[in-house]
């Protein structure tokens, strides 16, 4: 909790601007910090004490002093280059200095700065003298200096800092008299009498324990007499001012008395009764375990190599968003973003980024590229360059010197192989650098995907996408990944994009693409725009045949052309074809779901097959009939492991139309019924063949072989056992909820497989299968 600051004189006032005193005292804060003293900035805590957790442990850096503001505390961290001496002569500081100069005699240290506070004390800056800190050492005076160990650690104010007097109240600033322009040198000895002098004190030697506790006593009561601010509790009160006691030095039976002799002059009491020495241990025991937190070395702390940097919204200038492709008032892409082109396979998504690229090339598109032609750079993985993509570039005007292609070759090897983000990031960022290129292509954006992760689950997408969107904002570059529908039937076309939904999320623009047979051509509509207007038109494109000369003869490519606005949008053209009877039904849907996954994953647990089904939505039953219609192949990774669904090596043509599972089937396996034997023989049982129900249930209690009841069963069986030991372990169907080892899995089985499409295991009586 930060304490507010009355209103400062205008030159404090942030919207007036920095005057020329805080200007120089800036000035003078970035010379210590050249000379090594660490110096940082903070808010100030309900006491006036910095709020900022470790800044025992700050380095010199100069961007502490950019984030200084008027009302911010600017502090110097003593036990480097400087220590500090402060006095106080609200509490006889002046005495206690003058008496000790006459102690020192002719070993006084050197002072090589003052700050004038505004209390109108003064903090002397002295060579480090190896010791730690200590607040009281003589009435008046603090040291505030370190150990060598780096513990132990105090920190003074420095100008332009301002704080209340607590002399007047009155909102003053700290002020250089004597501004430090070198760091002592090492040989410089002569605070070394002072250093003995605080360093008794911090062990409980020497004059302290004459005179130190009744001064402190004094002190505290008359404070504490000053009463209690309003609206603070009285616990909250003696409990700061313990910590003062604390922070002495002093022990628990030294300690007791001041405290006693501070609260008696007061009217404070627990509910009507005097406080006693229980209320005094139970402030003091919580006071002392602070100190000793406070005053542990940095070097004790766990070290992560990570640490939080806060910035200041009012630091940072805000600017307009910069559009690379803006026509008139429609802002479509903008620049130093992640933007998609999703759509169905042949709808022109490629030859849409090629125009793109030419139009940037020549330093016609319309927006913030417009008259400066820029270069661009393809990441390519299914179009042949020599074939495909430079004829196409020739087709569409582009500036082929502007056209760079984006290949990975490995140390001393000619071999060339395909970027894969994040890993290949650095080198693409320099690339993009070197050419100063506009627009980066990433066609398609999944393949570039490092194979390491998997682009169904949010978290690893986010692992590519993240930093690909800070290095399109980085270098000002459109990043612009082609993205494939999956054969989904909803008519929103972002949730189409095939993969995990971070593809639409980290975007800042999607642009979707879609054949309008209907209408005879092609409409292209902006599904998000998240920096800009989501009400644009959509536009209507068509991908024309045309025929480019090379070297070797002719080519005929596709070239991408607009013919206006359309009046229809692909979440329409999508819609229609939803209405249309529903072409497609749900298994068909799942086998062609399914075909892809399979496809794409490789082999793949039967359990995560299932999760992602969940997640498209594929009901569960769906999916056993369409792993029955493919032909999926189940094997095990190894002995009681989880099964693996493989596709065949030749797919079967199959649609929802022909029958995927047979209702009856010659070589449907018998079903065993419970004989009521159990045991090593029970194996070796003939199947005893049951009665109709389509469902069977099979329960098979943890530890046992036997105790099997059966009904005959067909596709759908249903097996519950208990995983005493291995087993299922963490996944309920489609519940999505883990379960523990020991809970039940209601098996399910497809066809003629003997595992459990839940589990993926073979319960031990897989006769009943």
């Amino acid at each position: 909790m930060t304490t507010t600051l009355p209103d400062a004189p205008a030159r404090y006032n942030a919207t007036d601007g920095l005057g020329p005193d805080e200007l120089a005292a800036l000035d003078i804060a970035r010379d210590l910090v050249q000379l090594g003293v660490p110096v940082f900035t903070a808010t100030l805590d309900r006491d006036g004490r910095p709020a900022r957790i470790g800044w025992q442990a700050v380095k010199p850096d100069l961007a502490e002093i950019d984030n200084w503001r008027p009302g911010m505390a600017l502090c110097a961290v003593m036990g480097h280059k400087f220590d500090a001496l402060d006095i106080d002569p609200r509490h006889g500081g002046q005495e206690s200095y003058d008496a000790l100069l006459t102690e020192l005699g002719q070993c006084k240290p050197t002072v090589y700065g003052t700050v004038q506070t505004p209390s109108g004390g003064e903090h002397f800056w002295l060579a480090p003298l190896g010791v730690g800190s200590r607040d009281g050492f003589r009435n008046g005076l603090d040291f505030k200096g370190g150990r060598l160990d780096g513990s132990g650690r105090g920190l003074v104010f420095i100008p332009p800092t301002v704080r209340p007097s607590k002399v007047t109240g009155e909102l003053l600033p700290y002020r250089w008299t004597e501004i430090p322009s070198i760091t002592p040198a090492q040989a410089d000895r002569t605070g070394t009498p002072l250093a003995r002098i605080v360093s008794d004190a911090l062990n409980g030697n020497g004059t302290r324990r004459n005179g130190t506790a009744l001064r402190a006593g004094i002190d505290l009561g008359a404070v504490v007499t000053g009463g209690v601010p309003e609206g603070e509790p009285h616990d909250q009160y003696l409990a700061r001012y313990t910590m003062k006691l604390a922070g002495l030095g002093l022990s628990s039976e030294e300690a007791y008395p001041v405290w006693l002799a501070a609260v008696s002059n007061t009217k404070l009491t627990r509910e009507g009764e005097p406080l006693t020495r229980a209320d005094f241990e139970r402030h003091w025991n919580g006071a002392v375990r602070k100190v000793e937190r406070e005053d542990k070395p940095p070097a004790d702390k766990p070290r992560t190599g990570r640490r939080i940097v806060l910035g200041c919204a009012s630091d940072i200038e805000p600017e307009p968003v910069v559009w690379a492709w803006q026509d008139g008032d429609a802002r479509r892409l903008p620049a130093g973003a992640l933007c998609l082109g999703a759509g169905r396979e042949g709808t022109g998504k490629s030859s849409f980024a090629i125009w793109m690229a030419s139009q940037v090339t020549r330093g016609t598109l319309p927006g913030s590229f417009c008259g400066k032609p820029r270069p661009v750079i393809f990441v390519t993985v299914e179009d042949s360059w020599k074939h495909t993509m430079v004829p196409r570039l020739m087709a569409a005007g582009a500036d082929l010197t502007k056209v760079y292609r984006a290949e990975v070759r490995i140390d001393e090897s000619d071999d060339t192989m395909t970027l894969a983000l994040p890993l290949d990031n650095f080198e693409l960022e320099q690339a993009i650098e070197t050419v100063g290129a506009a627009l980066v292509v990433l066609d398609p954006l999944m393949s570039v995907i490092g194979a390491s992760l998997d682009t169904h689950k949010n978290r690893e997408v986010r692992q590519a996408l993240d930093p690909i969107a800070a290095m399109a904002d980085r270098t000002g570059a459109v990043f612009f990944g082609i993205c494939h529908f999956n054969k989904g039937n909803s008519s929103d076309a972002s949730s189409l994009i095939t993969g995990s939904g971070a593809f639409k999320d980290v975007a800042r623009a999607v642009l979707a693409f879609a054949d309008d047979e209907d209408g005879g051509s092609r409409v292209m509509t902006q599904t998000k725009n998240s920096l800009g207007r989501l009400d644009l038109p959509s536009l209507d494109y068509q991908v024309e045949s045309v025929t480019v000369g090379t070297r070797l003869g002719p080519a005929d490519v596709a070239r991408f052309a607009f013919k206006g606005q359309s009046e229809r949008s692909v979440r329409d053209i999508l819609r229609g074809r939803d209405d249309e009877g529903e072409n497609l039904t749900k298994l068909d849907l799942a086998i062609e779901w399914l075909r892809e996954y399979l496809d794409q994953q490789g082999p793949t647990e039967g359990g995560k097959v299932l999760r992602a089904a969940y997640n498209v939505p594929i009901a569960e039953r769906t999916l056993e009939r369409a792993r029955s219609a493919l032909g999926v192949i189940t094997k095990p990774q190894g002995f009681q492991q989880p099964w693996r669904w493989h596709l065949p090596e030749s797919l079967p043509s199959v649609t929802a139309k022909e029958p995927a599972i047979p209702s009856q089937s010659p070589l449907e396996p018998p079903v065993l019924a419970d004989t009521g034997d159990s045991g090593p023989d029970q194996a070796k049982r003939e199947p005893v063949l049951a009665d109709s129900p389509q469902t069977s249930t099979v329960r098979q209690e943890s530890g046992t072989r036997g105790t099997l009841v059966a009904n005959g069963a067909k596709n759908g069986t249903t097996v519950t056992h208990s995983n005493g030991s291995g087993g299922f372990g963490g996944f309920s169907g489609f519940s999505g909820k883990a379960i523990s080892q020991r809970a039940e899995c209601e098996h399910r089985y497809s066809g003629s497989n003997p595992e459990c499409i839940r589990c993926g295991r073979v319960p031990e009586m897989a006769g009943a299968r």
